[in-house]
């Protein structure tokens, strides 16, 4: 599974800064859409909770169904994002007063990205956070652009 592919690349990443990185991922799921699309989705949101999370802070991935789509989530125990810029962050060249770290990098447009992609496939993101405990994105994909693989 690609998704799985992708968790296995960051795990010397997330290592090397005594991060935590889990997966829970329901086997034989394929997602009809542009593979290298996909892989972009990831690894932005990887990167990120990457990039704000503390010290011994923990990351995990799931891969759910639910009702008529799948689900993937990725919450971590980072920095997380302040009420007032929750509604913006999706906003190109916009980042939050805590993302403004010299050593974070970054120009703004990742999440712009990542939102880009998922709605042109008929899915949807969206972000619950608070400040200092971290964040959950959540992806939604019907069910009807997905096919069990074979």
């Amino acid at each position: 599974m690609e998704l799985e592919k992708i968790i296995t690349s960051f795990e010397p990443q997330y290592n090397s800064l005594n991060l935590k990185l889990y997966s829970s991922l329901i086997p034989n799921v394929v997602v009809l859409m542009d593979k290298d699309k996909l892989k972009q989705v990831i690894y932005n949101l990887l990167s990120n909770s990457l990039k704000y999370s503390k010290s011994n802070g923990e990351v995990i991935l799931t891969l759910t169904s639910k009702d008529d789509n799948i689900i993937v989530e990725l919450k971590d125990n980072g920095i997380g994002i302040s009420e007032k810029d929750l509604p913006f962050i999706f906003e190109r060249l916009y980042r939050s007063d805590e993302s403004r770290d010299k050593n974070t990098g970054g120009n703004g447009i990742g999440l712009t990205i990542v939102k880009a992609i998922v709605e042109a496939h008929n899915s949807t993101i969206n972000v619950k956070s608070t400040l200092g405990e971290g964040s959950t994105f959540v992806l939604m994909f019907p069910k009807s652009i997905l096919k069990p693989d074979k």
